[in-house]
């Protein structure tokens, strides 16, 4: 288990020094610049690319009622000219006021490659990894899906109760300091 702990903060503290997020000014997310067929969608403003070529576009309110539907969908696109890159492929898409959420991104300084984390009540809901090759997709990975994959035995063999009824277990992201990381 600590070969697997050490291995995740390195990992994870690697991640943080090849990523850059240039401080900005806040902006208000917006459907501005969308085509008419993606209108009911915002623009994630905490997502932009360095050169402003790229996003994430999430859902308006009510496209997602209950939190599902069949469009309730975050999407990683290009903005001029607009095209979807790809489906973020997660259980618990962000949408318009929803609770408990969030996104953010944290792009490569060339703009190559973006961390995109969806916020959960407890903790990272999903983490995608997207590399960008020609400013089309060439690859996307649920980095956190991969890691919690490799955690599940270990877990297993604990032998230790649910999180709640919707997580096994859950990773702690602000300011958890575990003495392997150090």
């Amino acid at each position: 288990m600590s070969r697997i702990i050490l291995t995740l903060c390195l990992l994870f503290s690697s991640l943080g020094t090849l990523f850059a997020q240039e401080e900005s000014t806040e902006v208000a997310d917006t459907s501005a610049g969308l085509p008419k067929e993606y209108a009911d969608y915002l623009v994630a403003s905490k997502t932009l690319s360095p050169d402003k070529k790229f996003a994430v576009i999430y859902p308006k309110t009510e496209l997602c009622p209950e939190g599902s539907g069949d469009r309730c969908k975050d999407y990683l696109v290009a903005l001029q000219p607009f095209q979807v890159l790809t489906v973020l492929d997660t259980k618990y898409p962000e949408f318009e006021h929803k609770n408990r959420g969030g996104m953010s991104a944290t792009w490569l300084k060339d703009g190559s490659a973006v961390l995109v984390t969806i916020d959960s009540r407890w903790g990272p809901g999903d983490i995608f990894l997207c590399e960008i090759r020609d400013g089309k997709l060439s690859r996307s990975t649920n980095l956190l899906k991969k890691v919690h994959g490799l955690l599940v035995p270990d877990y297993k063999r604990a032998r230790v109760g649910r999180y709640n009824d919707y997580f096994d277990f859950v990773f702690e992201t602000e300011d958890y300091d575990h003495p392997m990381c150090e």
